[in-house]
């Protein structure tokens, strides 16, 4: 609110206020020489306050934001408060109340660690990738030597020198004050925002001169710049007249940007043969050009287009000239890949065009077709190509090499507004030194479409950036997993299948988030696809002539050797599943394999936040209208980002219903835009802790009554069901035996519901029954669990159906992570320690028991004695119907890869031998682990990698085993879908990676609905848009 932005000039003492300037400079505190920035909204742009002050995080330095000390009145709190990731303050989003996107957060309740800290007093914190700040500058109209000086923290007015009654809650004036920039100077300045670059309007030795005076005086300056300028456009206008006379000529050269003519001789006529692939390997003069032959035999897509451009952007020899004379004092331009990847696109649909204007009508409309951005028809950018292809084959540029890849690997930064024109002025090479996270188009002028379009993301890993200087001993004996693994069927007539990893040096996390819902769509990479052909290309150039001499493990290990120090390039497919602002978000966790700890020991855990180029935010289109009065109802306050959750809310339970697959079901947590009491809230399986619900992509889910669940078990599969499981199955069991009670309500313990709460009925009523934390009969009917003297059958339910939460801290402990020794629990319902038991689901299934810990050595007895008839004691039945498989957990912590897939053969062959033909698999994902390493006495060998390794390789072996009778339980995927910021909190609440009680209701309903949606239930079902409910 820079009220006196356009404020006349009046009599200025600059000395004075240069005075002032110095004299803060010299005596002011940290904070007092901070600079003050004007912060604006990126999405919308819209003023948040002039108040602001670039900080860091208190709890983490390493993340930079912007803070200001007094409530804006352009912002909004977002309903529901919550723990901070690295701290224990209590802070709430805040939204701008423009397009209601969130911008920041208010610290509502400062942790002692931080408060202890020295700290600037800000409670209000932007988020630098929501905001635009810009710095705010005093304008300085004195003496040559004064410059604009930028403002400072000590000549603003503090929040408590306000004595004007105002800051009262909701007064808009009061915030709107609160905003002004009063400054302490005894003169009246001009504050002005610079970006980049502020226009001063005069400067003269004497500062008590008006503006009017020195404008006068300045008159016959500005005119001779005005003369200089109108020649220099003349002469311009010459050169561009004698540039298209010559670009007509055929004998026209091409001469490139800091390149002398005399290297360049004959270099057209090699651009035509690259460009037409009609140069041969063989050919004397294919010595010139090593690195664009090489590219033209192995990756001709990727070259292609990029040579296509080249013959467009080809300078002559007059534009040469005339650019020495002129504009070779300039700097060479950065690289900017927003304008290569928007000059690649254009001209990609102009050769479209152009075909479709020469072809019948028929091709026309397969012509003009959408370009797709799915890898396949998006190559590799060319600089990218032609740095790997240089140093994997280790080639030496030629002086004509040199020039022609300086033009092929440049972004053209054009003259004229017509990207066709002939001439243009080439940037700099690209950097490849640092990693980053590359799209296949430039975000400004590209939209995808929703469900429609598959957007290709690489991600590019340069060697030596987590460990530039190795220290660790193993460093050099980490390697990745082979490329393929031959997997066996024994007792089959299949023949061996392959499994691929596709795990390759480097361990990255990688997903997308919706700005409006919050919802995250996870991308797993793998590497780029053109290393199958540079690995053939690799082994011809080095192994081709001693093929015989050379064994194959030291082929291995010299391509290991060469293969640390490339240039690692990972790419994935996504398609976005709701229209709106969406953010690329990537970090870098693991370098050289550290993550494959079947070489070497655990490494430490860092991981590096990348830039996404062009810019990380993602805008796809949809076809939803959001009328004008649900953007803001007078009722609600609903902003366009509610109205567009409760759009895709509304179009999500109109889906059908999920059936059982072979086949994952990827989905996204979405939030709950509507009332608890809501009837759709039938329609979904319900909410966690942080008011969200699974919401699958193509189908949806249900809330569905324990008792049609066992009613559909009894019928569908006789009752009879075989569980092998670890803990995390012991939480769903326990879940299953109180018909969902276990733990129902425990994350409100610690935070009582608000008066204030929007939804029409008390949470704890909802709940509990009517009960509250503090005052209910319900939870102080068992608040002695934790005396050790008391006999535990006096205390117990009759039944688990019962069961009732208590209010002890132990009780809510063993909700959130550990329930091996909970005290709520009868061990005559379910005992966590035994290998083998039986119990009921209701009054028509018995449920048969194994506890495991996966197939690892920690087995004691060995797995194998659940389906031995000689050990009597822990023999499964075999005339169950439904058998539940949970693998992975301890697989990955104790096992080797190999060593899996080995006993997952042996797996297979005794659930063949023990069950017959009709008896239909679960297969139960492992829990989703990542963003740490186990630091307990157990020393899991767990990290994202091996998981996404062993779960893979896990659902290979079963799918061929069982095919069309294998249901995939994806609770792994349900965590996978996790903002960055929830995946710390599960990882920082729970050593175990136990799912916490509400997600494990949530997952439970996921297999309840995915066995019992086949058929009509005995109970009706609650209305629904879709047909098939």
């Amino acid at each position: 609110m820079l009220d006196n932005l356009h404020r006349p000039h009046r009599l200025m003492p600059m000395r004075q206020v240069w005075s002032d300037y110095q004299r803060m400079q010299n005596t002011a505190t940290e904070y007092e020489r901070k600079h003050v920035f004007r912060i604006d909204c990126r999405e919308c742009g819209s003023l948040l306050t002039n108040r602001g002050m670039n900080a860091v995080l208190l709890s983490d330095r390493s993340i930079e934001l912007f803070s200001t000390d007094l409530l804006p009145d352009s912002i909004g709190l977002v309903e529901g408060d919550y723990s901070a990731v690295a701290c224990t303050c209590r802070v709430r989003d805040t939204a701008c109340y423009t397009c209601g996107n969130i911008v920041g957060y208010h610290v509502n309740v400062p942790c002692k660690v931080c408060l202890s800290q020295p700290n600037n007093g800000h409670f209000w914190m932007f988020r630098s990738v929501a905001v635009k700040a810009r710095p705010i500058f005093i304008q300085m109209t004195g003496e040559n030597k004064m410059r604009d000086l930028p403002l400072l923290w000590g000549f603003v007015h503090a929040a408590g020198e306000f004595d004007t009654g105002f800051f009262k809650s909701g007064d808009a004036v009061a915030a709107h004050e609160s905003c002004r920039l009063s400054v302490k100077l005894t003169s009246n300045i001009r504050l002005i925002a610079r970006d980049p670059v502020t226009v001063i309007l005069a400067r003269s030795k004497d500062g008590d001169l008006p503006d009017e005076l020195l404008m006068f005086r300045r008159l016959p300056i500005l005119f001779k710049q005005a003369k200089r300028r109108w020649l220099l456009s003349l002469s311009m206008l010459l050169i561009v007249s004698i540039m298209l006379l010559s670009s007509l000529s055929p004998t026209s050269t091409i001469v490139l940007p800091l390149t002398r003519p005399r290297t360049l001789h004959n270099t057209n006529q090699w651009l035509d043969k690259l460009h037409a692939s009609r140069i041969d390997p063989l050919d004397a003069g294919a010595r010139w050009f090593p690195i664009e032959t090489t590219m033209l035999n192995n990756f001709p897509k990727e070259s292609s287009q990029a040579l296509a451009n080249a013959k467009r952007h080809q300078l002559t020899s007059f534009w040469w000239r005339v650019r020495r004379l002129f504009l070779f004092s300039r700097p060479t331009p950065a690289f900017d890949w927003a304008q290569y990847l928007y000059d690649d696109a254009y001209h990609r649909q102009r050769d479209r065009e152009r075909a479709a204007a020469t072809n019948t009508a028929s091709n026309a409309s397969e012509t003009l077709e959408t370009p797709s951005f799915a890898c396949n028809d998006a190559p590799l950018p060319y600089p990218i190509v032609r740095h790997l292809v240089k140093y994997v084959f280790a080639f030496n540029e030629t002086r004509k090499s040199e020039a022609l890849g300086r033009l092929l690997t440049s972004a053209p930064l054009h003259m004229a507004s017509d990207p066709d024109a002939t001439f243009s002025l080439m940037s700099a090479a690209v950097d490849l030194s640092k990693p980053f996270v590359l799209l296949p188009f430039d975000t400004k002028h590209t939209r995808p479409a929703a469900k429609k379009d598959t957007v290709c993301v690489r991600v590019i890993v340069p060697p030596g950036i987590l460990n530039p200087y190795p220290a660790s001993e193993f460093h050099y004996l980490y390697e990745p997993y082979p490329k393929q693994i031959i997997v066996q069927h024994p007792g089959t007539d299949k023949e061996d299948t392959v499994f691929e990893p596709q795990t390759w040096w480097d361990m990255i996390q990688l997903s997308a988030r919706h700005l409006s819902t919050n919802s995250t769509v996870p991308i797993r990479v793998r590497p780029w696809h053109g290393y199958d052909a540079m690995h053939d290309a690799f082994r011809k150039w080095w192994f081709e002539e001693n093929t015989a001499s050379v064994p194959q493990w030291t082929r291995d290990m010299m391509e290991h050797m060469h293969q640390r120090e490339w240039l690692h390039v990972y790419e994935a497919e996504v398609t976005f599943p709701d229209a709106g602002a969406w953010m690329v978000e990537a970090k870098l966790e693991y370098q050289d394999a550290y993550w494959n700890v079947e070489h070497g020991p655990m490494q430490s855990y860092a991981a590096l936040p990348l830039p996404i180029e062009p810019e990380p935010f993602v805008r796809v289109l949809g076809n939803e209208s959001i009328p004008k009065k649900d953007v803001k109802d007078e009722n609600t306050k609903n902003t366009r980002a509610a109205a567009r959750l409760q759009h895709i809310v509304q179009e999500h339970l109109a889906l059908p219903l999920c059936r059982a697959s072979t086949k994952p079901l990827g989905g996204r947590w979405l939030p709950w835009p509507y009332a608890y009491d809501d009837p759709r809230m039938k329609m979904i399986v319900g909410l966690d802790r942080h008011g969200k619900f699974w919401a699958p992509y193509a189908c949806r889910f249900r809330r569905m009554e324990h008792a049609d669940f066992y009613t559909c078990l009894a019928n569908q599969y006789q009752g009879k069901v075989a569980i092998y499981g670890d803990s995390n199955m012991r939480r769903s069991i326990k879940s299953f035996m109180t018909e969902g009670k276990w733990c129902k309500g425990f994350e409100l313990l610690d935070q009582p519901p608000s008066d204030a709460s929007h939804r029409s009925n008390d949470l704890w009523a909802r709940l509990l029954g009517g009960a509250s934390p503090l005052k209910g009969s319900k939870l102080a009917k068992h608040a002695n669990f934790t005396t050790p003297d008391l006999n535990p059958a006096t205390i117990y339910p009759a039944s688990a159906r019962d069961w009732v939460l208590s209010g002890t801290p132990e009780s809510v402990r063993s909700c959130r992570c550990e329930d091996f020794r909970e005290l709520a629990w009868d061990t005559h319902w379910f005992n966590a320690t035994k290998r083998r038991q039986d119990f009921p689901l209701g009054e028509q299934v018995m449920v048969h028991s194994y506890k495991w810990d996966g197939l690892s050595f920690v087995n004691d007895p060995e797995w194998t004695a659940s389906m031995d008839p000689n050990v009597s004691e822990f023999n499964m039945p075999r005339d169950s119907r439904l058998v539940i498989l949970s693998l992975g957990n301890w697989d990955m912590a104790y096992m080797q890869l190999d060593e899996f897939r080995r006993e997952l053969q042996t797996l297979v062959t005794r659930l063949r031998d023990h069950y017959d033909h009709q008896t239909r698999f679960v297969y139960r994902s492992p829990q989703y682990y990542c963003c740490r390493v186990d630091t307990t006495d157990r020393r899991r060998l767990s990290n994202t990698e091996r998981l996404y390794a062993f779960d893979g390789l896990a659902r290979h072996v079963l799918q061929h085993a069982f095919e069309s009778r294998l249901v995939i339980w994806d609770t792994m995927h349900m965590g996978e879908a996790r903002t960055w910021d929830e995946k710390l909190l599960i990882a920082n609440s729970c050593p175990a990676n136990h799912a916490q009680a509400d997600v494990v209701h949530l997952e439970n309903q996921v297999l309840m609905n995915l066995l019992c949606n086949r058929r009509p239930l005995r109970r009706s079902t609650p209305s629904s848009p879709s047909k098939s409910s």
